[in-house]
């Protein structure tokens, strides 16, 4: 029985800064590194995540 995965995709102001954070918690470097893309491809947990840089984003709230 295959293994569900799940997909998270996630808008990030500094790349660099984000893969250095996740690759930390998880032990692993991005299996693709862009200028403005990154994506994590974990076993275990069963993860796809990908950070998208978007440096014109702003903090959330109402």
């Amino acid at each position: 029985m295959a293994t569900l995965k799940t997909h998270v995709s996630l808008n990030v102001t500094d790349l660099h800064k984000s893969v250095t954070f996740y690759q930390a918690m998880f032990g692993v470097s991005p299996v693709k590194y862009k200028a403005d893309y990154a994506k994590f491809d974990l076993a275990n947990p069963p993860l796809n995540l990908t950070l998208e840089l978007n440096p014109n984003m702003h903090s959330g709230g109402t």
